[in-house]
């Protein structure tokens, strides 16, 4: 009898900025399940300077750097409006729900999160059009649970990741030589980046990842 070994998987992912009206096309693309070969979606960013936080809200502040002289704050920045009064700090967040994150910067929201982990609580499997509209509900049904009220429709898409998933017969290590190969000509070698299990190569606007997926 022969044994065969068990299968590597490599995650390939491409990070790049879309048109928001892209996200819900490309995911409807999507095929369901755990698919090999198939491009999903990965993280995605968005953006907004259109919120309103409720007094007692489930966040983090973190607070300005004081002046260890005077005492004072050396940035007193206002991160919202409670009414007449202010919240001030460097930055207040909340990463308590599964895939998500929500972060507050003076006057800006980011709401970074991951349908797949939404859905299925790991990234091994990818969701399909249905699956990310329903991480979407679940996206803005947790920021009304802090206490964060947005229109995630008005958001601006600030990142995105493209993912696939490939199934190779060798170990990763066998293919890091042939990464070392990979040089599109909008990208420069010195732009790249060799870890153990893990390879990018990058520009400012987009950047590709190749790395050996644990627990696959």
């Amino acid at each position: 009898m022969n044994a065969k070994s068990k299968q590597k998987r490599i995650n390939a992912s491409e990070e790049r900025c879309l048109p928001e009206e892209m996200v819900t096309s490309f995911a409807a693309s999507t095929m369901s399940g755990s698919l090999i070969n198939a491009t999903g979606l990965d993280k995605v960013i968005i953006r907004t300077s259109e919120f309103d936080v409720r007094k007692n809200a489930e966040l983090d502040i973190v607070l300005s750097t004081v002046d260890n002289v005077t005492g004072m704050d050396l940035y007193p920045n206002v991160l919202w409006r409670n009414g007449f009064s202010q919240v001030k700090g460097r930055k207040a967040y909340n990463n308590n729900y599964t895939g998500i994150g929500m972060t507050i910067r003076p006057g800006s929201l980011k709401i970074e999160f991951n349908p797949n982990v939404i859905i299925f609580g790991d990234n091994l499997r990818s969701v399909n059009y249905e699956q990310f509209m329903e991480s979407i509900n679940i996206v803005e049904n947790s920021l009304n649970q802090v206490g964060i009220s947005t229109n995630i429709e008005n958001c601006k898409l600030s990142r995105i990741d493209l993912c696939r998933d490939i199934e190779v017969e060798h170990s990763y290590e066998l293919y890091q030589s042939a990464f070392q190969m990979v040089s599109p000509k909008y990208m420069s070698r010195k732009n790249s980046t060799f870890k153990e299990g893990y390879f990018r190569i990058q520009n400012s606007a987009r950047q590709y990842c190749y790395y050996h997926k644990q627990g696959a």
